[in-house]
């Protein structure tokens, strides 16, 4: 570990000392009183939830980071019974596309659940505590995403990687009432550059724009807040991020 970290390195429950996933990634050491505890506590990866009997149809589909509604009927050919090996998911639900990480660094890989629908098997469902705001750990695995830890762990030849291939690092949990006040502050500072984003030429225009054009200026801000009320620090902004746009967008 680096020796800036040194200050903030707290004693776990077995006495050795350890960084958090937070000063790991961001470099920043969290409020001491939230509260230490390891990623598998707070985060849970779903399992077996699986559309048998075709019990759901609202078929739901990850685009630029958010979770969008698909029309069952239309989609890529498919026949309503490919739908029953999809996994049902459900608001809070957090969703992570984890494969091709060697050929596509741009995507955004993660989406929150807002209704009960299906998706493919092939992305993880995580879940977090009912003490927690689902909406939190969303950005928090966002912030995760902009910084590349992800592909971190798909070092090499891995071109996927699962939920349960993070390491079980201890992690800070902030009370729930910071967990909101940061997640308001980042919703508001999203929906403000998205608002321009709009006008100017829209997401997908922002995500494949020209550094140092307008829309990039723009992307660029968005994807600080996140990582600025995350992770607490102010980002080098210039070569902070690169500009991402999904994998469903592009078939």
């Amino acid at each position: 570990h680096s020796s800036h970290g040194r200050q903030s390195r707290r004693t776990s429950d077995e006495g050795d000392l350890e960084m958090t996933l937070q000063e790991t990634v961001f470099g920043e050491a969290p409020p001491s009183h939230w509260e230490v505890t390891k990623v598998k506590h707070v985060l849970r990866l779903k399992k077996g939830n699986l559309n048998a009997g075709m019990v759901e149809k609202n078929l739901l589909s990850l685009s630029y980071g958010r979770i969008v509604r698909r029309d069952i009927e239309s989609s890529e050919g498919l026949v309503p019974e490919s739908y029953e090996g999809y996994q049902i998911v459900e608001p809070g639900d957090i969703v992570l596309r984890l494969t091709d990480l060697q050929n596509d660094k741009k995507s955004l890989r993660q989406g929150l659940v807002t209704e009960r629908g299906i998706i493919t098997s092939a992305y993880d469902a995580v879940t977090c505590r009912q003490s927690d705001i689902p909406e939190y750990w969303y950005y928090f695995l966002y912030a995760l995403d902009l910084c590349k830890y992800y592909y971190s762990l798909g070092s090499g030849v891995r071109q996927s990687i699962s939920f349960a291939d993070f390491p079980n690092d201890w992690i800070s949990v902030p009370p729930r009432n910071e967990q909101q006040s940061i997640t308001e502050r980042i919703r508001t500072g999203i929906d403000e550059c998205d608002a321009l984003i709009s006008i100017v030429g829209g997401n997908r225009a922002a995500q494949v724009a020209m550094p140092d054009s307008l829309l990039h200026t723009l992307w660029v801000r968005k994807a600080s807040t996140v990582v600025e009320e995350i992770g607490g620090r102010q980002p080098d902004t210039k070569e902070a991020f690169t500009t991402g746009t999904d994998g469903d967008a592009r078939q």
